[in-house]
């Protein structure tokens, strides 16, 4: 394609159909053959682009052209007219791409430049390959972005007279919510509408910074807790049997309760959440105590069930026939969903002290 310095024109002049690559030499020829038929119709040629593929990069050394400091050369004569010089040009987006792959091959730079790629793209949306200006706008966002809040590890704090973070506790939403006084009532959720608003000016969106000091061990709320877990552990085991005395044990079958205990189920469902039977969530609530005086214990399965059977709790269950299985299955099902919730909160509360060891271990010499 021939296409002018000054006018906007531009007029493709050949096409050639290749079945794989065409070799280097062979484009060099094709090259000088084309320059010569444009010169003989009046039109000069006074440059080459081409992107940087290896077989154009064989063509440019075919006709002298070399990157080299000591042996730098950008042009060939004419061959039409050897008093002028044709120029050769790699275009700029593959000048870039070459740059970009020759940083991806330094490890330490390919880690950075994949982080700073996956940011971007984030950031971007559903969009994943955004364009130029959409790439430069996200950048520019995310180079001025800067929640300004103290850090929770670090050798910093805040002053003691500082009063920089709105928290709520979970006291003041109690406190709202039970009181009788409408008109008190309606003062108290002003408050805590006026701290979610400082909250979101903030930024502070992490929940350890909005809610503080809360006691999620009472036994109110250890009861909606257990029981939430019983309707979700009733309807995977519900699953495994079809005998209507077993699921008669396990789950309710009016599926509606109003006792303090399943609150936060009625607060969550919206009608298609499972509510266990009472004897079913009696027997997960002993389970779950046994559970939390072994967690710490190398063979906390085997300690958890001794201590259930040591104590002599009782296991009442409707199916006489089918109880040892259900019984067994609900017992490994349980246990085992507890150790591994317990194990994710136990390597998050270890997440920052991970943090610290690993920057020492860097300072340690070999």
């Amino acid at each position: 394609m021939w296409q002018s310095l000054a006018d906007n024109v531009t007029q493709p002049i050949a096409v050639f159909a290749s079945k794989g690559p065409v070799k280097g030499v062979e484009l060099a020829q094709l090259v000088l053959r084309a320059i010569l038929l444009l010169e003989d119709a009046g039109l000069q040629v006074l440059g080459l682009t081409c992107d940087g593929a290896s077989t154009n990069k064989t063509m440019c050394k075919t006709f002298g052209i070399s990157g080299i400091q000591s042996e730098f050369n950008n042009s060939f004569d004419n061959p039409f007219d050897e008093s002028r010089k044709v120029f050769v040009f790699f275009d700029a987006p593959h000048i870039i791409k070459n740059i970009r792959n020759r940083l991806v091959q330094n490890k330490q730079l390919k880690d950075s430049l994949e982080k700073f790629f996956g940011i971007i793209r984030q950031a971007s949306g559903p969009n994943d390959h955004p364009s130029t200006p959409t790439f430069i706008q996200l950048y520019r966002l995310l180079s001025v972005y800067s929640l300004v809040k103290p850090p929770k590890t670090g050798n910093c704090s805040l002053s003691g007279d500082s009063d920089y973070i709105p928290y709520i506790s979970i006291g003041d939403l109690k406190d709202a919510m039970k009181e009788n006084s409408t008109q008190i009532r309606d003062a108290k959720i002003l408050t805590l509408r006026h701290h979610i608003d400082q909250v979101i000016e903030e930024g502070l969106w992490d929940v350890d910074d909005i809610f503080r000091n809360n006691d999620f061990a009472d036994a109110e709320t250890f009861e909606c807790v257990v029981y939430y877990v019983a309707g979700y552990l009733a309807k995977c085991v519900s699953k495994k049997t079809s005998c209507s005395a077993c699921l008669s044990g396990i789950k309710n079958t009016d599926n509606h309760s109003n006792t303090q205990a399943a609150k936060l189920l009625n607060l969550k469902s919206r009608g298609y959440l499972t509510h266990p039977d009472s004897n079913f969530f009696m027997l997960l609530k002993q389970i779950e105590k046994c559970f939390v005086k072994h967690k710490d214990s190398q063979n906390v399965f085997d300690d958890t069930v001794d201590e259930f059977f040591n104590n002599n709790y009782l296991v009442p269950f409707p199916c006489a026939i089918h109880k040892e299985d259900m019984v067994e299955f609900i017992f490994t099902s349980y246990i085992a969903m507890r150790m591994r919730q317990y194990a994710y909160m136990t390597n998050h509360e270890t997440k920052s002290t991970n943090k610290v060891k690993k920057k020492i271990a860097k300072l340690v010499s070999k």
